[in-house]
């Protein structure tokens, strides 16, 4: 049974009615304190590390302030392993086999929670052997180990299928795939919370479900932009407040009634960096042997099955051999079809 089952009293606080304390959250936290006190940075400072919502782990309180802290707040979500109070994270077995699991379930993630798992590895740039479990964690741990507890949280007790992580970045991709709005996102998400187990973690809505994905990293740059795509408000043209070429203002304008009011631009562009996503896809053993595959699986003279075996490629290697010689050295190609890049309109060009 997975420790969120056993742990469930973390975040069932408050009677109904908000007439006072559960019995089971007070008695699992007696438990908490009593694991506190024997933690070596107690014994020899008399603090430890507070876990309530607003301190997060991040400040050392005495076990009196720590107390009032959680009773008043309750809980940081998601902390059903407590690393940061010397608890162990239990081991899962990360070596499975993808094949096995159903089409439908590795389009949407469904009983392939290690996969998940996998990216939060990918995203701290480590590996699983690479977890040291005799030191505590610091921030950047801490931030890794809330990840990983999403990836391995069931979205409810007994739940085997999908965990919490899976389940965000499900409805991430589908919200994405079915252009839907946030606020029918927002109604989705609530209405699988009411629907489900009563002890469920389904995100509340578009905002906590971002929140929890986050964390892996790769996110995008707003980049504000002509409203008649004539030039990109970047780098030297970062500072203008109108377009150089068509003159339309860059914002919108301000509503004279709202005080404070903050410009907003009149389009955005997303810019999705590829430096990132090329360095994570080095930072996953699966992906990095793919990587460098046209350098490390050579075929014989006369076989085409890779663009390393094409003409382009070889004659690329002959102009920069010392470039060629580093196998994990990548090659980017720009493809684009079916646009007109010189304005001839009723002409088709392909490039």
């Amino acid at each position: 049974m997975e420790m969120a089952t056993y742990r469930a009293w973390m975040y069932n606080r408050l009677l109904p009615g908000r007439r006072g304390y559960t019995t089971e959250f007070l008695n699992g936290l007696e438990e908490f304190m009593a694991i506190a006190r024997k933690q070596p940075v107690y014994l020899s400072e008399g603090k430890i590390r507070c876990p309530c919502k607003s301190c997060k782990n991040e400040a050392y309180l005495t076990l009196d302030e720590v107390n009032v802290h959680i009773l008043q707040r309750g809980f940081t979500p998601r902390y059903w392993y407590w690393t940061s109070h010397g608890e162990r994270i239990p081991r899962t077995n990360v070596d499975v086999d993808m094949h096995s699991v159903s089409s439908s379930s590795q389009q949407w993630g469904y009983g392939d929670v290690n996969r998940h798992q996998d990216m939060v590895f990918d995203a701290a740039g480590l590996n699983h052997e690479q977890q040291n479990e005799e030191e505590h964690p610091n921030m950047e741990a801490a931030k890794f180990y809330e990840m990983l507890n999403s990836a391995q949280q069931p979205l409810w007790p007994g739940c085997e299928n999908t965990s919490e992580l899976s389940a965000a970045i499900t409805m991430l991709s589908l919200k994405s795939k079915h252009n839907m709005s946030q606020a029918c996102f927002n109604d989705v998400m609530k209405f699988m919370k009411e629907s489900s187990h009563p002890k469920n973690v389904i995100p509340f809505n578009f905002r906590e479900t971002k929140k929890l994905v986050v964390g892996l990293g790769l996110s995008s740059k707003k980049i504000d932009c002509c409203i008649n795509g004539c030039l990109l408000y970047y780098k030297d043209d970062s500072t203008l407040k109108e377009c150089k070429f068509c003159e339309e203002p860059r914002y919108k304008a301000r509503n004279a009634h709202k005080k404070n009011s903050k410009d907003v631009p009149q389009k955005r562009l997303h810019y999705l960096p590829l430096i990132p996503r090329l360095q994570r896809l080095y930072a996953s053993v699966k992906t990095a042997e793919h990587m460098r595959w046209h350098y490390e699986n050579r075929r014989e003279e006369g076989v085409l099955c890779h663009p390393s075996d094409g003409k382009a490629w070889k004659h690329f290697d002959h102009l920069y051999p010392e470039f060629a010689n580093e196998p994990r050295n990548v090659r980017l190609g720009l493809c684009a079809d079916g646009f007109t890049p010189f304005n001839q309109l009723g002409t088709q060009y392909s490039c």
